[in-house]
């Protein structure tokens, strides 16, 4: 019996070690794919949303990387509360990396989330953390990896509109410094 329960709490870590990242105490990029698979498959409405923090590489070259090491870990515990309080998930990505996967939500409620996430953000013990989105919908790709594909390319141009945004489904660009989305031409 004793060596039945040793055995299952090693199986029990192995999983833990195969889907969490170790750092952040999120779900891990396997995680991820898995996951964006099964919600693919299932149908259902959801939203991806890619981040990056903004300026990470500044955070270990100025106060180190121990110091960098304490932003991830706090934005996985800001991430993983903030999407668990919205009947969702947050992953590690890799590096600076995140991706939630969310319920579609309603422009108004989804403004709502980001302007308590980027507040959270910029109210970070370790340091303001300062972050970038992509965001994209099932309904305009259901292809996984397209999904992530398009939730990229509009991570990247959120970070070329000047950091500190989303740049959403629909075009539009969200700005953390603002109470409002600001519609800008695709």
């Amino acid at each position: 019996m004793l060596r039945e329960r040793s055995h299952f709490v090693q199986k029990e870590t192995y999983h833990f070690l195969m889907h969490q990242d170790y750092l952040s105490g999120l779900f891990n990029h396997r995680s991820f794919q898995e996951k964006l698979r099964e919600n693919a498959a299932s149908g259902k409405s959801f939203s991806l949303l890619l981040g990056d923090i903004d300026d990470f590489k500044k955070v270990n070259d100025e106060y180190g990387h121990q110091k960098g090491d304490e932003v991830i870990k706090e934005v996985g515990d800001i991430l993983r509360a903030f999407s668990s309080d919205h009947k969702g998930q947050a992953f590690r990505y890799g590096g600076e990396e995140f991706a939630l996967l969310l319920p579609r939500f309603e422009e108004e409620h989804l403004t709502s989330f980001l302007d308590k996430l980027y507040e959270e953000l910029r109210n970070a013990r370790s340091l303001p953390i300062s972050m970038s989105f992509g965001q994209a919908g099932s309904f305009e790709e259901n292809e996984p990896g397209k999904l992530l594909s398009l939730a990229d390319k509009r991570l990247y141009k959120a970070k070329q509109s000047g950091k500190k945004r989303v740049c959403l489904e629909g075009g539009g660009m969200y700005s953390g410094d603002l109470d409002h989305v600001i519609k800008e031409a695709k």
